[in-house]
């Protein structure tokens, strides 16, 4: 609160845990979510999402992004999928 108003960061400060991401997402696209181990040993969500070009899911995010925000940010969670 600042002078009476709420504030929101919205500056990537902070981000969600990848984990929860497994509670809350709808089943039925619950299959294209896994977890990977990333080239610097943390493990990160990878989401399988539609891809336009292709028309299949099978264009990979991954969050949070290792060589970007978040790096380690999540080390210290063991992420399980449900």
């Amino acid at each position: 609160m600042y002078d009476g108003i709420t504030v929101i960061d919205a500056d990537a400060h902070k981000l969600e845990n990848p984990a929860l991401f497994f509670d809350f997402l709808e089943p039925e696209f619950r299959d294209r979510m896994g977890l990977i181990v990333d080239n610097l040993g943390d493990q990160r969500v990878r989401i399988m999402d539609y891809n336009p070009k292709t028309g299949k899911n099978d264009l990979e995010r991954i969050f949070p992004q290792a060589e970007g925000l978040g790096r380690a940010a999540f080390a210290i969670y063991i992420l399980r999928p449900h």
